[in-house]
């Protein structure tokens, strides 16, 4: 790893930690944690509920697809094969 690497790493996970800080700050209880307050824009709302419908379903389909056809099966050959023939620039 390089020292762009280690450096975004880093900056990545103090932002994290800084942002945990602060809402475990902000949030007294745990039902103001569980729902936001109840002071969440609708925005804000739709964003989330796609966050969490895409993250679920692209973890658990890629996981069932792959073990229902095989990994190499339906182009992940082919995926594997884009590694040892692209070029590197």
């Amino acid at each position: 790893m390089g020292l762009l690497d280690v450096f975004v790493l880093t900056v990545y996970f103090a932002a994290l930690m800084t942002v945990g800080i602060i809402g475990t700050k902000k949030a007294k209880t745990s039902e103001m944690y569980m729902v936001a307050g109840r002071n969440l824009g609708v925005f804000m709302f739709f964003g989330c509920l796609t966050a969490v419908f895409l993250g679920g379903s692209s973890t658990i389909g890629t996981a069932q697809l792959g073990y229902e056809n095989g990994v190499f099966d339906d182009g992940g050959a082919r995926h594997l094969a884009t590694l040892f023939y692209s070029e590197e620039y």
